[in-house]
């Protein structure tokens, strides 16, 4: 069973599973469709300013709305079905350190106060917020619940764990003048849902982390380079931990970037994908999201000489900070 990029929350019950994700134009789609970021030319496309040099994430506090992108999982209880989702939302900071804001989803509003969600699935639990990887200029955050077993009766009961970006971009005009290339290193952090190759639930949180890397030129190729190492796995009990690590490469548009990822240890089979943009005066940061599917062979707790085959379905964020320009001569002029 296999996972469709774009579909709504509310579709969740009345939409079968989608192909296998094997097809190299459809991995471009769903890589198409979780890009974001701003091209040559135009207004910041999140809503904001673009950074100059005495931005800080702070500075987020009370702006809005933000269009955002969302990405990760969804276990729907009534069909038994999980899946990948990809939207497009916005979202109204309302306080500080990100903890205070409105988002829409899927035409649902949802307000958090200090992390603490409304009661937006009857019979169940509340909505909650974490920001989950943060830098100067730019932050991800997690959008999560866990319905499940709350109320077995309740149509459309679900179970997800959602991520998004919010932070100043860099205007894209300023990157042609960053000369060399530009290397960065961070970390990923994200959460998704464990299933069997039968697209029956293992576990509903398990939590994905790691490093990611990133080289940037400019102001030639304008192409990014990146790859992550991670490891997966349930948050209490784990009867097993996989490690992942993947590649990737793209073109910068504006100053955004997307991509498929590649599987060079840890799968088996795989139709995960990335997309970011760079943040901050002279792009000092880059943060995004990935959305993975992956199926791996995992240890068998019960027979070590039988291991068996699992499939990951989630969501993450990373950000990661320029560690210098290699080649060139750094930021153009402030």
């Amino acid at each position: 069973m296999r996972a469709t990029a774009m579909i709504s929350l509310l579709a969740l019950a009345a939409c079968g599973s989608g192909g296998s994700g094997a097809n190299p134009d459809n991995l471009s789609e769903r890589a198409q469709a979780l890009a974001f970021g701003t091209k040559a030319g135009e207004p910041a496309a999140n809503g904001l300013a673009f950074a100059t040099e005495d931005t800080t994430l702070a500075d987020v506090d009370g702006a809005g709305p933000i269009n955002i992108k969302v990405v990760g999982a969804i276990t729907d209880h009534e069909s038994g079905e999980t899946r990948l989702v990809i939207l497009d939302e916005t979202v109204t900071s309302t306080g500080n350190d990100l903890e205070n804001f409105v988002v829409t989803l899927n035409g649902e509003t949802l307000a958090f106060m200090e992390g603490a969600g409304p009661a937006s699935v009857e019979g169940g639990e509340d909505w909650n917020s974490e920001t989950f990887t943060e830098g100067a200029v730019s932050a991800t955050r997690s959008i999560y619940v866990y319905a499940r077993g709350e109320n077995p009766d309740l149509n459309g009961e679900f179970d997800a764990e959602l991520f998004s970006v919010v932070g100043f971009e860099t205007d894209p005009s300023e990157l042609a003048a960053i000369m060399g290339s530009v290397t960065y290193s961070g970390i990923l952090e994200g959460y998704g849902q464990l299933l069997d190759l039968d697209g029956n639930l293992i576990d509903d949180e398990v939590n994905i982390s790691g490093g990611i890397e990133i080289t940037a030129a400019f102001d030639d190729l304008d192409t990014v380079n990146g790859s992550l190492n991670a490891s997966y796995g349930p948050d209490e009990g784990s009867d097993f931990e996989n490690t992942v690590k993947m590649t990737f490469s793209a073109g910068i548009d504006g100053n955004g970037y997307a991509a498929d990822l590649n599987c060079t240890s840890g799968c088996v089979d795989q139709s995960s994908v990335i997309a970011g943009a760079f943040y901050g005066h002279d792009a000092l940061e880059t943060s995004g999201l990935i959305g993975f599917d992956i199926t791996s062979t995992v240890a068998n707790p019960d027979d070590p000489n039988a291991p068996f085959e699992t499939q990951f379905i989630g969501g993450s964020g990373f950000t990661a900070t320029q560690d210098g320009v290699v080649g060139g001569g750094g930021g153009g002029e402030g």
